[in-house]
């Protein structure tokens, strides 16, 4: 829960009017290291309990593949 809400503030942090400012570089990092967090407490959850794991999991692997698609779109901070 902690690391939920840690992402949570950071994600409302963000400045949208200057998208290039350090805060926003900052963050940035901060999350690729929330998304690493939860992809890997899914992969956990997912390989302890496959059937129920996944079953339980789709919503958290929508928000991982969301997360993902927009590092992609965005070029990773370039």
């Amino acid at each position: 829960m902690v690391v939920i809400s840690l992402s949570s503030i950071a994600l409302a942090a963000e400045d949208p009017v200057d998208e290039e400012s350090t805060r926003n570089t900052i963050l940035e990092y901060f999350d690729y290291a929330f998304t690493c967090v939860f992809t890997i407490e899914m992969i956990l959850k997912v390989s302890y309990d496959p059937f129920l794991g996944a079953a339980a999991q789709q919503w958290e692997a929508q928000l991982i593949a969301s997360s993902c698609l927009s590092f992609h779109l965005t070029g990773m901070g370039e």
